[in-house]
């Protein structure tokens, strides 16, 4: 699906039914659940209720759109979610002062594997962390 590609939510209830139409990109809010498979960013009837009430201008019978500020975290996820989740997981590890109560299990786990990495990667010599650099981005690459 591309991302300015139209599409229509219909919503149903026990007792109506509602529908959305608008822009793929507008409907997709910032949620991305734990990447236990490959995440797609998530869609929501009521982000696209939101965003047309915010931004769809109708006059005259012409249907227009104000600029969305946000949309760039959109493209964003739609073109490359796993540098979105990599920066997540830095300013969980760099900027948390403390947990929170409702905090998902996974940043622990995540502060749990740096903390094992920053062990290993502090044995190795100067030339071994440019080599594991290389590697891992090779890895990303996928050049190996």
């Amino acid at each position: 699906m591309t991302p300015d590609e139209w599409v229509i939510f219909i919503k149903f209830s026990k007792s109506s039914v509602d529908i959305a139409t608008g822009q793929y990109i507008n409907a997709i809010n910032s949620t991305m659940q734990f990447p236990d498979r490959s995440p797609r960013p998530q869609v929501s009837f009521s982000e696209i209720n939101k965003w047309n009430a915010t931004n769809r201008l109708k006059s005259e019978n012409v249907l227009g759109f104000k600029k969305d500020e946000n949309s760039t975290l959109k493209y964003e996820l739609l073109s490359d979610w796993q540098n979105v989740l990599s920066e997540r997981w830095v300013d969980i590890l760099i900027n948390a002062k403390s947990t929170k109560a409702n905090e998902p299990w996974f940043n622990n786990t995540l502060r749990k594997f740096i903390l094992e990495f920053l062990d290993t990667y502090d044995t190795l010599d100067d030339g071994d962390k440019s080599a594991l650099k290389a590697k891992i981005k090779s890895l990303i690459m996928g050049d190996c």
